[in-house]
């Protein structure tokens, strides 16, 4: 029986990884996240609602979703103004890179990590907020799934 206790041993460390660069490696961490644990929306293929009969005839052979939208509330760290600016350069660098991202989540390590095909769909929108003589600056991170 192990003596470290489960909270201890993992800190609740979530890492965040896009295209395998861990986020925080460019002083970018993830305070909160959004929709990463939604099911997508069920696409109708087909339905019709006649008017001179009692509810609507839908097509329930066919399952298909819509992509899924994700949000991270981040923020950047930075010794000085252009080291904040260049993180976040550093990010848009990696997303704006021509095809399909990877945005990887480790919760508790590998083992308990899940993977999204996505893409940057909204302009970041960055937040100027300075503390303790550092450029701390937020923004949400905007990212469609990916689905084909």
């Amino acid at each position: 029986m192990s003596t470290i206790p489960p909270i201890q041993q993992h800190q609740f460390k979530v890492k965040y990884l896009i295209d395998n660069t861990d986020l925080s490696t460019l002083n970018i961490y993830v305070k909160d996240s959004h929709g990463l644990f939604n099911v997508g929306k069920r696409k109708i293929a087909y339905s019709h609602n006649w008017i001179d009969e009692d509810g609507e005839v839908v097509d329930l052979l066919t399952v298909k979703k819509e992509a899924r939208e994700f949000t991270l509330e981040c923020f950047v760290k930075g010794s000085t103004i252009t080291e904040a600016i260049s993180n976040i350069e550093a990010l848009v660098a990696i997303l704006d890179t021509p095809g399909i991202h990877v945005l990887t989540v480790n919760f508790y390590g590998e083992a308990t990590q899940r993977t999204y095909n996505v893409y940057r769909v909204d302009e970041i929108k960055v937040l100027k907020k300075f503390r303790f003589a550092k450029n701390i600056w937020t923004f949400n991170l905007n990212l469609k799934e990916y689905i084909a």
